[in-house]
């Protein structure tokens, strides 16, 4: 969305082009450094969250292998 807004703004024919001129005049909006850092912290936060998880069900399906492994062998006893 923002791509289209922003090509719509070029100059020109059949390709239109964007100049200095109007990226200069686009104007951007950066929240504050402290709500960056602080979104920052979270998307850490979530991330590091994510690898566990991802190691977790990895240890999950090694041990569900396993398990499979010694039922099919008889190995499993009641």
């Amino acid at each position: 969305m923002l791509y289209e807004n922003l090509r719509s703004m070029g100059k020109g024919g059949n390709q239109p082009n964007l100049n200095v001129g109007i990226l200069k005049s686009y104007k951007i909006i950066f929240p504050p450094l402290k709500l960056q850092n602080k979104f920052k912290e979270k998307l850490m936060s979530i991330e590091l969250i994510k690898q566990k998880m991802l190691q977790q069900s990895q240890e999950l399906d090694t041990q569900f292998n396993a398990l499979m492994q010694r039922a099919f062998n008889g190995e499993l006893t009641e």
